[in-house]
């Protein structure tokens, strides 16, 4: 039965390497035996059996294990005539019958890999790796590893082994015990590296000029500099020494690479791990092959929607979120009526064109966030993943039912497509997605029974057809349930929540600042995001209270972060033109954040760009007071009013944000017009001696743009969502949460 190698077991390697790290012993049978464990160990590491042979003075014997010398054989005697490491396959042979090169045979056959070992250019011993038949052939990492540790073994031997630093006449580096061969590594392109994690990289090869960019002095000089190279969605990987991990690297030049990484653990003298040492590999050629398969696998090859194991997938995952995160989650079912009779008179090609233009108008009508896929022939379903109410799921289906009203241009033809929908809605992780789906198309056969045009809540009353009334409804029922006394109780009785979304530096992945937002843990609705109740919360007047709450929440835990992990970072929060119009108001925020002892100029306002347009006496008096005591101001939701340049120099601003509908067009837009107006307002902040920050970047070719465009900060899924408190806390006890010095 053919074996597998598994990939090399670099903890074994890191014992073996500091075995032979050590001074040779003093006796010869000692070193034997030092040498003897190394191979053993370096056989284990890589799949096979490993041992080592010394060879007599003359180079014709070999020492025996109970009766001295012997004559020398093979595949000893191939080595022995090699330049260099010599691999071969091998006849099954009695233990006591030397085995041969075996290059006739066609068939599995064992085979191994041999590694001679000289002293003053003179052979003195073989360090050999061998597996059984039928076992995969050896990797480049694993050559170069056999290496290393036969050039370790040879240092052994000469007694020239330092701990220090050592460079020999082929290159060979040992930094702090880690040997390396720089011209091999040269070869296959790989990186040594040696960090430490109170004093940063202590070592690494010459090849990360080749790898990112950097050179070896810059990365050993900057002890930051190569975990600022690891993306910030990847660098909680690298908590785990253990298995082989392929994470993204950014270049010198903002380029994303992938990188296998196998790692060792670094420990002092009680055992504690104080860092990592281990070969990083570019595979960034395999990785983009297997992403492409991946798609191939995931997407309907028509449409280029998910499919339905992509839609299954995600179903999975947004309703396992449910047990850490209440809330809803929501299934659309439809088909097409109509279409059948676009395929009989126009063909199957017309047909094909209509469902394109069919995914097109679904993907428009939905939500960023939402998954919308084919499941086959005139099927689509889409996954609405976080509602905040059931409301939301009905407003979505009406906008897809106008949407798919519109007559279809086919060839020249007017087609004409309606749809019914199906509605399923739950907060439940029990159920299971293919529950879900059938309930939805339960509602689904519900709605086509009322007629075209219709969409149907299972267990819920039908839709009216008018796009009108539905909003209307849907506003009531949102009104019933966000009254002023469930506001007040919420306060009072600890319903509300602060998560804390990130602010990126695009250049380093560190992070900044983060951004206080609220929540509310609403009895019926979930767990609502401010959007769904800050207007209502304006509306009665609560918005002091819950803005004062939410900032000295906020304040708080970000003292309590400093005390406990030193960790400093910038805090923002969002305020209304309400709020700030409040007489008392900036000094109301001055003395929260003292009570906090956190400094004025660490925190920050985000003021709407439409509140800026218009700044009555009130507003204006309390900007003015803030601004003089050193907080500092940052426009929200740049490109969605029309703030004039005047109004943005009226106040000194530390940041303009980039309203999140810009940034999802910027990978898109066939016209570059996102692309335009960011060029511009970056130019605008220059002029006004502010930051740009990017919302909601959600994909890397978003982030690469906004690189390209200067754009120095961004927030989004790509580097985090928002999370709570505890979420955060428990990132920084691991180490897994990366800020700005």
């Amino acid at each position: 039965m053919a074996t597998v190698a598994s990939d090399p077991d670099l903890g074994v390697l890191a014992r073996l390497l500091r075995d032979l790290r050590a001074d040779a012993p003093g006796r010869t049978g000692d070193l034997d035996a030092t040498l003897s464990r190394s191979a053993e160990g370096l056989g284990q590491a890589l799949g096979g059996s490993g041992s080592w042979w010394r060879l007599s003075p003359d180079g014709a014997r070999m020492r025996g294990l109970d009766d001295g010398w012997r004559s020398l054989s093979a595949p000893v005697s191939e080595v022995a005539a090699a330049a260099g490491p010599v691999e071969m396959g091998l006849t099954e042979a009695a233990e006591d019958t030397p085995r041969q090169p075996d290059f006739a045979s066609d068939g599995p056959r064992p085979f191994g890999r041999y590694v001679p070992l000289r002293v003053h250019g003179r052979l003195v011993g073989v360090v050999a790796v061998e597996r059984p038949a039928g076992s995969p052939t050896f990797t480049a990492n694993e050559r170069l590893i056999q290496d290393v540790v036969g050039e370790r073994m040879e240092d052994a031997l000469t007694g020239d082994l330092d701990r220090r630093s050592i460079t020999n006449q082929n290159g060979l580096v040992n930094a702090n015990g880690v040997l390396v061969g720089e011209t091999l590594l040269r070869q296959t392109g790989d990186v040594w590296f040696r960090y430490l994690f109170a004093t940063g990289t202590e070592f690494i090869s010459s090849t990360i000029e080749d790898a990112l960019g950097w050179t070896a002095e810059e990365v050993t000089q900057d002890p930051k500099l190569l975990r600022r190279c690891v993306h910030p969605a990847d660098r909680h990987l690298l908590s785990d020494v253990v298995n082989p991990t392929t994470v993204r690297l950014i270049r010198r030049d903002g380029q994303l690479v992938w990188h296998l990484i196998r790692m060792a653990a670094i420990r002092d003298g009680a055992d504690h791990v104080v860092g990592i040492e281990g070969i990083s590999t570019d595979v960034s050629e395999l990785e983009l092959r297997a992403a492409a398969l991946a798609q191939q696998a995931r997407t309907d090859p028509l449409t280029k929607l998910g499919n339905r194991q992509t839609f299954q997938a995600f179903a999975e995952r947004s309703l396992n979120r449910l047990t850490r995160h209440p809330g809803l989650v929501g299934v659309l079912y439809l088909d097409l009526d109509g279409f059948k009779n676009v395929n009989d008179t126009l063909g199957h090609g017309a047909g094909d064109n209509v469902l394109m233009q069919v995914a097109e108008r679904l993907t428009k009508a939905t939500r960023r966030e939402d998954v919308v896929a084919r499941l086959g022939g005139d099927e689509f379903a889409v996954l609405l993943v976080e509602l905040n109410n059931a409301s939301e799921a009905t407003l979505s289906a009406q906008r897809i039912v106008d949407a798919l009203e519109v007559p279809f241009m086919v060839d020249g033809h007017e087609a004409l497509i309606s749809t019914g929908i199906g509605i399923a809605v739950t907060s439940s992780p029990a159920v299971t997605p293919e529950e879900l789906v059938r309930r939805a198309d339960t509602a689904l056969y519900q709605a086509k029974r009322s007629g075209r045009g219709r969409w149907q809540v299972f267990g819920g009353v039908g839709s009216i057809p008018s796009a009108e009334d539905e909003p209307a409804a849907a506003l009531a029922e949102l009104d019933d349930l966000l009254t002023e006394g469930g506001f007040r109780a919420g306060l009072v009785g600890g319903d509300f929540r602060v998560h804390y979304l990130a602010e990126i530096d695009t250049t380093t992945g560190a992070v900044t600042s983060v951004e206080a937002l609220a929540r509310w843990a609403h009895a019926t609705l979930g767990l609502l995001p401010a959007a769904a109740f800050i207007d209502r919360a304006e509306h009665f007047d609560v918005i002091h209270a819950l803005g004062d709450w939410v900032l000295g929440e906020a304040a708080r835990q970000i003292a309590a972060w400093r005390t406990r992990f030193g960790v400093r970072l910038f805090l923002r929060a969002n305020v209304s033109a309400r709020q700030l119009g409040r007489p008392g108001f900036a000094d109301s925020v001055l003395r929260i954040i003292e009570d906090a002892h956190i400094r004025p100029n660490e925190f920050g306002l985000d003021i709407s760009e439409r509140t800026l347009e218009h700044v009555g006496p009130e507003v204006d008096a309390n900007l003015r007071e803030l601004q003089a005591a050193g907080v500092r101001f940052t426009v929200d939701d740049f490109g969605t009013g029309a703030s004039t340049v005047r109004a943005l120099r009226a106040y000194p601003l530390a940041q303009i944000k980039l309203d999140r509908s810009l940034v999802d067009r910027i990978d898109r837009d066939g016209t570059d017009t996102s692309q335009e107006i960011i060029a511009l307002a970056v130019n605008l902040a220059g002029s006004l001696g502010a930051e740009v920050v990017a919302e909601g970047v959600e994909r890397t070719e978003q982030l690469e743009r906004l690189r390209t465009l200067r754009c120095t900060r961004f927030q989004g899924f790509l580097a985090s969502p928002a999370q709570s408190g505890e979420a955060i806390t428990e990132l920084l006890e691991q180490g897994r949460f990366a800020f700005a010095d």
